[in-house]
């Protein structure tokens, strides 16, 4: 899935999409990463998808992005 980086600085083919938990005192962010098609998941090369506050608004984003998908199979999802 073809998917263009919150900065619009990339276009990443992503094999999966995670959400990883940022925690540096005071603050909490949530970063969305892609591991890269024709990479294993566990050992492949992850890149920056986007950034967001708090890991609710991560998750509304990784909703968005399924259902981009679900309707636009051959689309490029702009991160929002």
């Amino acid at each position: 899935m073809l998917i263009r980086t919150q900065n619009k600085e990339g276009l990443i083919d992503a094999l999966a999409v995670y959400i990883i938990m940022i925690e540096r005192y005071p603050t909490k962010t949530a970063k969305i990463v892609g591991c890269i098609a024709g990479q294993n998941e566990i050992t492949g090369k992850y890149f920056l998808l986007g950034e967001y506050p708090n890991k609710e608004l991560a998750t509304e984003e990784i909703d968005n992005i399924m259902q981009f998908f679900i309707e636009n199979p051959s689309g490029i999802y702009q991160m929002k």
